[in-house]
């Protein structure tokens, strides 16, 4: 277990002790995370967008070189570093928000998926036991997901059946689950998990991130920004289907953690958004007093 993986499960531990639910405590863990990881995310969405709204300004110049230079690539490349360092601009800072995800968010998602599915096979084991030993079981349930630590979708069993149980550490080395389990996954199996609500929540906050990313970009970039038009277009609907299937495929638990991870995302965009055209309209020159008084006469 990673260093990160660890220290992310004794907090929700911790936290479903106090708060005595696992849903609870993923949510409250995973909104208290966020707002620790809100001022970085600040500090990078400024540096990109200052260097969008840099690129933005020379991009005349870097297609009139593309033109003058089209058949020298070598010589081009020269010229256009000569540009960003006469414009004072770093190439190097368009690779922030990717470095940002590879070095922070990438991790942290490794993390918590391997958190909820340490705990997932806890929990699975713990039935487990129960039954052998003769007792009831209580699926977790919560809200109306009748099983956390299963799918919330309409297809999944409230128990997990035997083929689904070789993926978990804890259940390594069990093999009569099958039939301590069997009466158990009976009596359950004519109800469905859940209804798919968590999966569609987490492709639908997907998609809005991505609407706003898009949003932002062609305010700072302008007509530069259609040039990627279609890898745009591309990302606004790769992005949820790709989440839509993870979540679909994993724990409601997982997927509870990844929907309530987007929304504050989306809220911290919003929030963000709202700052810089603040910032924006503070910074924006005053025009002299007689456009002023025609400006508010039209």
């Amino acid at each position: 277990m990673s260093t990160l993986t660890h220290w992310f499960t004794m907090a929700l531990e911790w936290l479903n002790g106090f708060l005595g639910n696992y849903g609870w405590s993923i949510i409250v863990f995973t909104i208290l995370f966020r707002l620790v990881l809100t001022p970085l995310d600040y500090y990078q969405r400024k540096t990109m967008r200052t260097q969008q709204a840099n690129m933005a300004k020379i991009n005349p110049k870097l297609e009139a070189l593309k033109k003058k230079y089209g058949n020298d690539p070598q010589k081009m490349n020269a010229k256009q570093m000569e540009l960003y360092k006469k414009e004072g601009i770093s190439p190097f800072a368009g690779c922030l928000p990717m470095l940002f995800i590879l070095i922070i968010q990438f991790p942290i998602f490794i993390a918590f998926f391997n958190v909820i599915r340490n705990l997932t096979g806890e929990q699975i084991y713990a039935f487990y036991e129960t039954a052998k030993n003769g007792g009831e079981i209580v699926p977790y349930g919560f809200l109306w997901v009748r099983n956390l630590w299963q799918p919330d979708t309409f297809m999944a069993t409230v128990m997990p059946l035997e083929n689904e149980i070789g993926k978990y550490a804890a259940m390594s080395g069990v093999t009569d689950y099958g039939t301590v389990m069997a009466s158990w996954i009976e009596q359950f199996s004519a109800l469905r998990n859940g209804w798919g609500f968590l999966p569609l929540a987490a492709a639908g906050f997907s998609y809005l991130q991505t609407q706003l990313s898009q949003q932002e970009t062609a305010k700072t970039q302008g007509a530069a920004a259609e040039q990627n038009g279609m890898n745009s277009k591309i990302m606004t609907w790769m992005m949820p289907i790709m989440f839509l299937f993870f979540t679909w495929t994993s724990s409601a638990a997982f997927a509870l953690y990844w929907c309530v991870s987007s929304a504050m995302a989306v809220l911290s965009q919003l929030v963000i958004s709202w700052i810089f055209k603040m910032q924006d309209e503070k910074n924006k020159p005053a025009l002299p007093e007689g456009e002023e008084e025609s400006s508010q006469n039209e």
